[in-house]
């Protein structure tokens, strides 16, 4: 007989047939390629992990449980937290991320000058048609851009260039998350998305991929802007305004005058709930650039971002010993404390009606890289909440923390 104890196979008695040798080898990948598991209590279990932190602490601050609380650890996603701390603290819940418009009516060029905006998604681009209608323009030679709001080559040491979609790029001036949907069906490919018309840029980088639904990264950083502009020139297309001119022209929109601001419809609240839901990366990072703007003007550099961050730090926290290199979570040089990141939740205890839901009683945000298993947020107890931050760095079973911090919930301090 075969037993699994603690992520070992057990043989317990001769292999007497073939197909106990098939399924020792089964057994065998299964326990190589799945996550440690644990049996029992979770809270039991982390006291096996070496590479782990926990720390539970009251509405006043009071610790009630303390694991390796100041044991530096890689936060993961989890840093989104912060940055949605420091978005939200700089610009307040009902700000709204502006696109620049601007018109030469002699050249009849449009020009759009990004300043950020991460959530240029293609209902926000309807708006945007409708708009440019409203002011009477019925065809346009061509669409200008002026993306010096972000320097050029902004690319921190974590990201890689990949078909990834969490790989995007961060851009001046985007559509969709830098990303795009397609179907590809033999040599046809369409939109994804209902809302999003396909573009020559969709179509070849499509070319290749396998039948089926797909999510591209756009990959290169200038390829943001441009794929806007296709968007953007399609769906005026459609709603009857002529662009003659398909391809992007760089340009300083400056120089021409200004046709209409555009707000984006969605508040920094609601962004701010989509990065955390969904741990978008590409929001985290646009806003963690653009805050890095704003303090230091334009364009917009990863060094400055990282300064903006020091100082909000100095300001808000004592930490005498961190590394935050970026705004999304995904460099592994990034180094907090369980009591760290749960002094970040204790500030953005005003916020917590934005953390993503687990259950009525637990809100959290995760963090996952392969080997790191982070989540930090709140539980609620009688009648008040309590914060909690947990750190793993190790391989551990699929929901190990959800279900660690249901645990919580009744675990006697």
């Amino acid at each position: 007989m075969l037993y699994l104890l603690a992520n070992k196979v057990v043989v317990c008695c001769p292999i007497k047939s073939i197909h106990d040798m098939k399924f020792l080898f089964l057994l065998a990948v299964i326990t190589v390629c799945c996550p440690q598991s644990y049996a029992g209590s979770a809270i039991d279990a982390l006291n096996q992990i070496d590479a782990s932190a926990l720390l539970v602490v009251d509405g006043n601050g009071k610790t009630l449980y303390s694991k390796h609380a100041e044991q530096m650890l890689v936060p993961a996603s989890t840093i989104k937290v912060l940055t949605a701390l420091m978005a939200l603290e700089h610009w307040g819940r009902n700000h709204r991320f502006a696109t620049e418009f601007y018109f030469n009516r002699k050249t009849n060029i449009l020009s759009v000058k990004g300043l950020g905006d991460p959530f240029l998604v293609s209902e926000e681009i309807d708006i945007i048609v409708e708009k440019i209608k409203e002011l009477g323009i019925q065809s346009l030679e061509g669409i200008q851009v002026d993306i010096s709001y972000f320097s050029e080559g902004i690319n921190s040491d974590h990201q890689v260039i990949s078909g990834n979609p969490y790989d995007a790029l961060a851009s001046a001036l985007s559509a969709n998350f830098n990303t795009i949907a397609v179907n590809v069906s033999g040599n046809s490919v369409t939109s994804g998305e209902i809302q999003t018309p396909i573009t020559h840029m969709a179509k070849s980088l499509a070319k290749g991929l396998p039948n089926g639904k797909h999510r591209i990264n756009l990959g290169k950083a200038q390829r943001g802007p441009r794929y806007f502009v296709e968007v953007l020139t399609e769906k005026l297309r459609l709603a009857g305004v002529q662009v003659n001119h398909t391809q992007a022209i760089e340009s300083e929109a400056l120089e021409l005058a200004l046709l209409f601001t555009h707000y984006n419809s969605r508040t920094l609240d609601q962004v701010v709930t989509a990065m955390l839901e969904y741990s978008n990366n590409f929001i985290a990072n646009q806003l963690f650039l653009m805050l890095g703007a704003e303090k230091f003007t334009a364009p917009a550099t990863l060094d400055k971002s990282r300064e903006m961050l020091k100082a909000f730090v100095a300001k808000q926290f004592n930490w005498q010993q961190y590394e935050i290199h970026d705004g999304a979570g995904l460099s592994r040089k990034n180094q907090l404390s369980a009591r760290q990141l749960a002094e970040i939740a204790k500030q953005f205890a005003t916020y917590r009606d934005l953390m993503p839901i687990q259950k009525r009683q637990i809100l959290a945000k995760s963090g996952t890289l392969s080997g790191v298993s982070c989540y930090v947020g709140y539980v609620f107890r009688g009648d008040t909440w309590l914060t909690f931050a947990l750190m793993i760095n190790q391989p551990v079973e699929y929901r190990f923390r959800e279900r660690l911090a249901e645990e919580l919930l009744t675990l006697e301090f």
